[in-house]
């Protein structure tokens, strides 16, 4: 997704959960060629992409605006039951979005975190995507973002063994687990605009 044929967010599913529909104008999809084709000169059917490019309204290409949405709640518990029953408690759904726009600048930042999607996990994540045209001849592209998930499982099993010799066998068990991971990558790109299509770009996870 791109504004003004310039990156907006580096993570598109976030970008489509918070962007507001009242700043675009215009929505476009178009066939670009991909950086590694458009550097070497050499493309191919395959070396194309479908890319959504947005114009937004003449007032928000100049200043800042941002949304944001929080709802909340709590899950009730039996105080006897099972143990599988999700005893969470709290639930939290929010997400974020501010946009700083310049002649020469672009900042963006989104966010997202909920717990109350799926049962006993909680999920999060947040970005920052930067365009400045300040370097006189070159565009400078710079994004980081950062993904948390943990998750929470239980289990319990219950198992009767008939015998022949008439004694039954009885196997209860119950298993608790936690996983979670965190994950910060990025990306810093610079292109130069006259003359032949030079690219220098460092990347890192």
């Amino acid at each position: 997704i791109t504004v003004g044929d310039k990156t907006f967010f580096a993570d598109n599913q976030l970008t489509m959960k918070n962007l507001p529909a009242y700043v675009v104008d215009k929505i476009k999809v178009i066939d670009k060629e991909k950086d590694d084709a458009k550097f070497s000169g050499i493309a191919t059917s395959d070396d194309k992409e479908k890319v959504i490019d947005i114009k937004f309204k003449k007032e928000f290409m100049k200043g800042w605006f941002g949304n944001s949405r929080l709802g909340g709640g709590y899950k009730l518990t039996p105080k006897e039951g099972s143990a599988l029953v999700d005893d969470q408690g709290v639930l939290f759904s929010g997400n974020a979005m501010a946009t700083i726009y310049t002649e020469e600048d672009q900042l963006v930042f989104m966010g997202n975190a909920t717990n109350s999607q799926r049962a006993g996990s909680t999920t999060g994540r947040a970005g920052i995507n930067f365009n400045t045209d300040r370097i006189k001849g070159v565009e400078s592209n710079a994004n980081v973002s950062y993904n948390y998930r943990d998750n929470n499982s239980k289990r319990v099993s219950s198992r009767t063994t008939f015998q022949s010799d008439g004694t039954d066998l009885y196997t209860n068990g119950d298993n608790m687990s936690n996983s979670g991971s965190n994950s910060v990558s990025g990306n810093v790109e610079f292109r130069t605009k006259m003359g032949r299509n030079n690219k220098y770009f460092f990347n890192f996870r």
